[in-house]
């Protein structure tokens, strides 16, 4: 018999779980890749807000600014527009991308392939490549996997449309 799609080989199944573990080990360097940079998009955007919510009301009283820094009443004018539309710039792309959210779960979806990953290899040990015990085992974490991507991909969705509630289809 030949091998293929329908080929139940050993050799078929082992050409499939080779296949299968480096579109795993792809995701999780693709997930470890976001998480980084989505963890330190979130940390930037909220010390920019927290920074313009400091500055912002100083800048608006003005005076006692006016008088310890020497500032013109013009410059601390200008201040408190620049600081008002960049804490309303930040705050913006926090509520429309919710990074604190995203990392989370990206973070919650790598740590739960890694965890079927492992839970894979060590329900494999001792089994024969293609019998009925092994290839439960492989569609098993294969489900777990793609069960795992279509809840982060949902919650990604979810996020985005939480930022504005009226934008697309019902």
């Amino acid at each position: 018999m030949a091998s293929g799609i329908g080929a139940t080989e050993p050799y078929s199944w082992e050409f499939r779980e080779g296949k299968f573990n480096r579109d795993v080990t792809v995701t999780l360097e693709y997930y470890a890749k976001k998480l980084n940079n989505t963890w330190k998009q979130q940390r930037l955007i909220s010390v920019i807000v927290m920074l313009c919510s400091v500055f912002a009301p100083l800048l608006v009283v003005g005076s006692s600014l006016e008088q310890a820094f020497y500032l013109s009443d013009v410059a601390i004018k200008i201040g408190a527009v620049i600081v008002t539309i960049i804490l309303s710039i930040a705050e913006g792309l926090k509520r429309i991308f919710r990074f604190d959210r995203r990392w989370v779960a990206i973070y919650w979806a790598r740590s739960a392939i890694k965890r079927a990953r492992n839970d894979y290899r060590i329900a494999q040990i001792g089994q024969p490549i293609g019998s009925e015990t092994w290839v439960a085992n492989f569609k098993a974490f294969r489900d777990r996997y793609y069960e795992t991507i279509d809840a982060e991909t949902r919650e990604f969705f979810d996020a985005l449309g939480k930022g504005d509630e009226k934008a697309g289809p019902k």
